[in-house]
């Protein structure tokens, strides 16, 4: 059986030698990522007009961070079918478009 596909993003935001990283090591803290740091992303969503689209807002929503400089890395395909999270079997391949963000604007955190 093959699973669908989904499509993500994922943003590094950089500044000098340093990558914000999102802290989700309380364990209740997030169902994929829980105890570990991860960087900013998610699921593209149909009314994204693009996968930077996608990143952008995925930025904005979980950072506040509003990025004005993005570079597109790679994509990188997961397939799941034999893979699980946190016991259970995984319900989609991902296609992950990542990307650095090196100029933002985070004046108002």
């Amino acid at each position: 059986m093959s699973l669908p596909l989904k499509l993500a993003t994922v943003v590094f935001v950089r500044r000098g030698n340093e990558t914000l990283l999102i802290d989700y090591t309380d364990p209740g803290s997030h169902p994929i990522h829980a105890g570990v740091y991860a960087p900013p992303g998610g699921k593209i969503d149909a009314t994204d007009t693009s996968e930077l689209a996608a990143a952008q807002r995925e930025l904005r929503e979980e950072t506040g961070i509003s990025g004005t400089r993005f570079i597109y890395r790679g994509t990188v395909t997961f397939l799941n079918e034999h893979r699980t999270i946190q016991g259970q079997p995984m319900k989609a391949n991902w296609k992950v478009f990542y990307y650095d963000c090196t100029e933002f604007d985070d004046s108002s955190l």
